[in-house]
């Protein structure tokens, strides 16, 4: 009797971990290179990029991809797309490209600083894009670079250096536009022509940012996590395991959003970031990117992989 307990609390327990983990599905993508960036313009068309200088379209909610090479000495970090024919993607060695004709063609405009490594990159507007990373070429390697665009994405200006370790860009419903660096927030009213900064902790250093009406979401190493209830003007700690690595954040709504990183960490809030919870996935991998598109919740990484969650 006690065997036989023993043998269906094991099927409980495997039928329950099952269940929670189909709730995330996998996406076939026959590419084994890591994915680093992913984003949807519209609930049927989306794009990723690779560390093999790839990038693939998807016009059926990703069961079917068109796959592409940009330039394969280059490691892609970052795709954003305006809509579905205007795009950008960004990477190593100050790599900068632009496609007008939904990826077809891919025109590199790099400003030629081969020095710098583009983390992400966003539109801000029609003609307006912006363009993080670190500059390679000063004295603290981790020094902030920012360049921005005002035609479309065929010229870019360098910012004035505002700080060190930028990371993730978040574009606000109201078009204020933000991003972490190392012990402050950087916030634009007017598409980034001016800057003004928020202190935020002393040593630590915020991977992944996400806004959504008044309540911010940043998280990084170390388990790094703090939330905000005033549109990032004020933030609390809400460190989770020190062992964990955050890399992307991604928020639903006010109250629910996810945070994820290396070694298949999902983390989901329910409370704006109150509590957490990790999720399990169906498959094993390093998460790198996500984005969200009507009810759908998309995770990129290692090996290739593309997940997704349907929202309730």
């Amino acid at each position: 009797m006690k065997r036989l307990s023993l043998l269906a609390l094991a099927i409980v327990l495997l039928f329950a971990t099952t269940a929670t983990a189909q709730d995330w599905q996998i996406i076939p993508f026959q590419l084994d290179a890591t994915l680093t960036g992913v984003t949807f313009v519209h609930r049927d068309t989306g794009f990723v990029v690779s560390a093999d200088g790839s990038w693939a379209r998807t016009a059926d909610a990703g069961q079917t991809w068109h796959k592409g090479s940009i330039d394969p000495t280059v490691k892609l970090e970052d795709i954003s797309f305006l809509n579905g024919t205007t795009g950008l993607v960004c990477g190593s060695r100050g790599s900068l490209y632009l496609t007008t004709d939904g990826g077809s063609n891919w025109q590199d405009v790099s400003s030629g600083d081969t020095a710098h490594i583009f983390f992400d990159i966003e539109w801000l507007a029609p003609q307006i894009a912006l363009a993080i990373g670190a500059d390679r070429s000063a004295k603290m390697p981790i020094t902030g670079v920012a360049f921005r665009s005002t035609d479309g994405g065929l010229t870019w200006k360098k910012l004035e250096p505002m700080g060190i370790g930028y990371s993730e860009i978040c574009v606000r419903a109201d078009g204020a536009v933000y991003f972490p660096s190392f012990n402050q927030l950087l916030r634009s009213n007017n598409q980034g022509r001016t800057w003004t900064r928020t202190s935020t902790f002393d040593k630590k250093q915020a991977r992944a940012l996400s806004l959504y009406g008044k309540t911010g979401l940043m998280a990084g190493p170390g388990g790094m996590c703090a939330i905000s209830n005033d549109s990032g003007k004020t933030w609390t700690m809400v460190t989770q395991t020190e062992s964990s690595t955050f890399v992307t954040a991604e928020l639903i709504d006010e109250q629910s959003g996810y945070i994820g990183g290396p070694n298949s960490m999902m983390m989901y809030t329910t409370d704006s970031g109150q509590t957490w919870k990790q999720e399990l996935l169906p498959i094993s991998f390093h998460i790198l990117d996500m984005c969200r598109i009507d009810n759908r919740v998309y995770a990129v990484g290692s090996d290739g992989t593309i997940t997704y969650k349907k929202l309730k």
